[in-house]
């Protein structure tokens, strides 16, 4: 019986010990987990961090590309024209959606830089689109002749920014022109509101 009491008492104090260690192991596990869970976290911002650099520094590679780097010219001439055959993507899916979901439309053909885009229009655009296109042609005609340019993706390039610099400075001019307009009515106001003190 002695020896029983004996076995029990030291059954007793191995499982004690054992369940102490098993919570120091669980109150580890749970320290490497919460740890785990914060790198994890880091590992997700630093990541997000890293794309929004390398989207920064291609963005950084097309632009120097586009202003005369010969380094990436050719990276950025095959993005222009993967640019170019989605959006000829793009204009396909927006006319077959227009084709099919509007009924009293016109079907016409514009060519841009040797490119033949389809389009299902409203027969009240067909007029600006036919001049669009017409000054597109001329200007990159103009570009080719002028300064020697073959490629079409820059002499596209190039007339974008002349018609978008077109746009700002006409922006930029009716904003001037506003503002003086502004002022000389207050003045005006001013003058009216001083005569009318005199009274």
């Amino acid at each position: 019986m002695g020896e029983l009491i004996k076995i029990v008492d030291s059954l007793e104090n191995k499982i004690s010990k054992l369940l102490h260690k098993l919570e120091v192991v669980n109150k580890a596990n749970m320290e490497l987990e919460d740890e785990l869970t914060h790198i994890k976290s880091s590992q997700v911002t630093t990541s997000k961090t890293v794309s929004e650099w390398e989207e920064k520094y291609n963005s950084l590679k097309l632009a120097n590309s586009m202003l005369g780097s010969n380094t990436n010219k050719t990276e950025a001439k095959l993005k222009i024209n993967t640019l170019i055959r989605e959006l000829d993507h793009c204009i396909t899916q927006l006319s077959e959606y227009c084709q099919d979901n509007m009924s009293e439309k016109l079907k016409i053909k514009l060519s841009i830089a040797d490119r033949v885009y389809p389009l299902t229009i409203d027969p009240a655009q067909e007029e600006g689109l036919r001049k669009a296109a017409k000054n597109i042609e001329q200007l990159a005609k103009k570009f080719e002749q002028n300064y020697a340019v073959r490629d079409k993706q820059d002499v596209l390039a190039m007339c974008a920014l002349q018609f978008a610099s077109k746009i700002e400075q006409t922006d930029i001019e009716q904003t001037e022109g506003t503002k003086e307009a502004e002022e000389r009515l207050k003045a005006l106001d001013e003058l009216v509101n001083s005569k009318l003190a005199m009274k």
